[in-house]
């Protein structure tokens, strides 16, 4: 299990709880005063109710529980499809490792894209059990994807792999090749007539036309040949691509079973195409294929053994190679793409849990945020300015009314907040919302966290509580410029620089971690050592 650093499982577990709560699946946002009222497609509300259910069980451990165990479904139903495909055990367990190595850092976010993942496995499962044994497991794939539609935007992928399977075998004459079509057939009525699935399919295909959307969220990033996590799985690709083709041409019979692999090959190709985060559903479409592909490297050794005893084991070749030796390479070339923070609940500084608890002590208003936390804020009940519900929600028209002033100067962000009697805003470190902020003297910073700033804005910091110490003095942005003239003047001013050092004991109180913190302290120790000193012994002091 690993704890949550990503901020989109919060607002799912909220809709989960709202779904609960209201006996209803919203059809407008609950959530944010900025689209009050604004319809919304909640469309993985079978998730989110999952979500929440594994969290109402047994609180963030429930949550890391069904993260670990979809995990495990997901990699169980991988080596049942793969040994369908009579793979050696060797060969099964390389393939099962590496893809599950692979794609670890998708798929242990606790977000309803596992539960996808899940669906996907089951569905190839399915799909090849048809295949070999003509019979009619395929005709499950229905109900699957029926269900499937209002969990995760795979669903999609479910369709397609069907479809393919009855294209490949209409070409190849398979006996079962009717009931794929029907399979097929069938999934697209229920996605075509139910609601929920229709709605599903929109906000999938929308995101191909929300360009601001996209270009301003990291994990919808265009793919790029220079992203590393993607050269040992293209690498396979093309070699599994290859190995198959090449063995078909020498025996047609090989040709035809392994066609539908083959197309299930290229339609992760093309979803990978698209966004980086589709990758990771490319690797699950494209194990099969490579699975058969090793199985033949495997037979290759297996012969050569034949001929020499002394040469080492095939099984162990196998699986040092491709279970071990592919998965520790790509973690060298992509260690981002793996999530090393075991545990349950959120990740160290995943969440603004000291900056919301100053913020509750105060006077009521609204917060602007930036869309990474809002998810949490949402979860804690607290009404957002935006969140990360892309195209679900927020139109191209919206994107640019809240989410592009959030990356402008501080009049654009004065005159947003104006707009909707905002008083605070809840910035991210490594933000540019969160230098704006730190650079504007309409803001006044009052709580730092690990990853993130409170600010009050400036004409409202009388209305704080007289306890409530600002931390106005204190700040930092990643401008060296700025910097420098900022704690050049409190060097200069005896009073100014009193105040920081009282403001500086502050932040350590209330959270001693924090970036903004030690990246300010560390800048001060380079462009004003005396102040730095001054500081350190004044900290030193607080603590003992």
């Amino acid at each position: 299990m690993v704890r949550l650093s990503d901020p989109d499982p919060w607002w799912h577990l909220a809709t989960g709880r709202w779904i609960v709560e209201h006996h209803a699946i919203p059809r407008v946002d609950p959530f944010s005063f900025t689209m009050t009222g604004a319809p919304w497609r909640a469309v993985d509300w079978l998730a989110d109710l999952v979500l929440w259910g594994s969290f109402a069980l047994a609180g963030n451990a429930g949550v890391g529980a069904l993260t670990a165990l979809s995990a495990f479904a997901m990699l169980v139903a991988l080596g049942f499809l793969l040994r369908e495909l009579e793979l050696s055990t060797a060969a099964a367990v390389a393939i099962v490792a590496c893809a599950g190595v692979m794609v670890q850092g998708r798929y242990s976010m606790a977000r309803p894209m596992m539960l996808g993942a899940v669906a996907l496995c089951a569905t190839m499962l399915l799909c090849a059990r048809s295949w070999r044994r003509r019979d009619a497991s395929v005709l499950g794939v229905v109900p699957l994807v029926a269900a499937w539609s209002v969990v995760h935007s795979t669903a999609i992928l479910g369709i397609a792999v069907v479809a393919l399977f009855a294209a490949a075998g209409l070409v190849v004459r398979h006996a079962s090749w009717r009931r794929f079509a029907a399979a097929a057939a069938l999934s697209l009525a229920v996605a075509a007539l139910l609601p929920s699935a229709r709605g599903r399919f929109a906000v999938a295909f929308g995101l191909e036309h929300a360009s601001l959307a996209v270009a301003l969220t990291r994990e919808w990033a265009r793919t790029r040949l220079g992203d590393r996590e993607l050269w040992l799985p293209l690498a396979g690709a093309l070699a599994a691509a290859v190995t198959l083709v090449r063995a078909g041409l020498r025996d047609r019979a090989r040709l035809r079973d392994a066609l539908p692999y083959l197309g299930l090959l290229a339609l992760g190709a093309l979803v990978a195409s698209r966004f980086a985060r589709n990758l990771y559903e490319a690797i699950l479409l494209g194990a099969p294929a490579c699975g058969l592909a090793l199985e033949r490297a495997h037979a290759w050794l297996a012969a050569r053994k034949l001929r020499s005893p002394s040469l080492p084991s095939p099984s162990l070749v196998v699986l040092l190679a491709a279970g071990v030796l592919v998965p520790v390479v790509h973690l060298r070339l992509a260690p981002d793409a793996f999530n090393t923070r075991f545990g349950v609940g959120p990740a160290d500084g995943a969440v603004p849990a000291e900056t919301l608890a100053v913020l509750r002590s105060l006077p009521a208003g609204r917060v602007m945020n930036d869309c990474t936390l809002g998810g949490w804020l949402i979860f804690q009940r607290v009404p957002v300015y935006c969140d990360g519900r892309t195209v679900a929600l927020y139109r191209e028209a919206d994107v640019e009314r809240l989410f592009v002033p959030l990356y402008a100067n501080a009049a654009t962000i004065d005159a947003v907040a104006d707009e909707y009697d905002i008083h605070y805003a809840l910035a991210r470190f490594d933000s540019d919302f969160h230098d704006t902020l730190m650079r504007a003297p309409s803001w006044v910073p009052l709580a730092y966290d690990r990853e993130d700033a409170l600010f009050v804005r400036r004409k409202f910091a009388a209305e704080l509580p007289r306890d409530v110490v600002a931390l106005d003095q204190l700040r930092f942005a990643n401008d060296a410029r700025w910097l420098d003239g900022w704690y050049a003047r409190i060097a200069a001013d005896p009073a100014r620089a009193d105040a920081l050092e009282r403001q500086a004991i502050r932040a350590v109180a209330l959270c001693p971690t924090s970036r903004t913190l030690h990246a300010a302290l560390a800048y001060l120790g380079r462009a004003q050592p005396a102040l730095a000193d001054r500081l350190k012994r004044a900290l030193e002091a607080s603590l003992r």
